[in-house]
């Protein structure tokens, strides 16, 4: 569960670099090209996300496939199943990081990548180290991570999920409204 969940820290980074790279083309120009034909920018930032999107589940379960197989190799008896659940259980995380990536996208260009990369650290750091500094549940609490279940030891936390993936959504649409305007 733990190994899953810096893997799913990793994940949240090149979710928000993804969106970056769509960044990078808009700001390059090359874009541009493309819009000026019929594609609309709904369209176009769409197939990006969705290109990131199924991206990043394929990485979560490559991630789950290969912990299973490293637990294989050393006889730990856990199963695919719990593997590949143990990455799962962050898809919420990782979405809510890269919709906000694409809200910054749509509201401050030139921090797409700043804000979430910045917020997925800080987060990630005051969960893990705030116990130790005696921090309030309410400071540490900030952290989505905080609010994942250490699936496959404990049941996935679906309200959690729920939560996650329903502002990961609000925040891609503001995103893309935003850069449609």
């Amino acid at each position: 569960a733990f190994m899953a969940v810096i893997v799913g820290l990793v994940i949240s980074l090149y979710a928000a670099w993804r969106i970056g790279a769509v960044r990078t083309e808009e700001d390059s120009e090359r874009a541009e090209h493309l819009l000026t034909r019929p594609l609309t920018r709904s369209r176009w930032l769409g197939g990006h996300l969705l290109l990131a999107l199924v991206s990043v589940v394929v990485l979560v379960v490559v991630n789950g496939v290969a912990m299973w197989f490293g637990g294989a190799v050393t006889d730990s008896g856990v199963s695919l199943a719990d593997t590949v659940a143990a990455g799962a259980n962050l898809l919420p995380v990782i979405l809510l990081v890269g919709g906000l990536a694409v809200a910054m996208f749509g509201i401050a260009p030139r921090l797409t990548i700043a804000v979430p990369v910045g917020g997925v650290v800080v987060t990630y750091v005051l969960q893990i180290v705030g116990p130790a500094l005696d921090l309030p549940g309410w400071v540490i609490g900030i952290s989505p991570f905080y609010h994942l279940a250490l699936v496959p030891v404990a049941d996935y936390a679906l309200t959690q999920g729920v939560v996650m993936t329903g502002l990961a959504v609000a925040a891609s649409a503001l995103g893309m409204v935003a850069f449609n305007r």
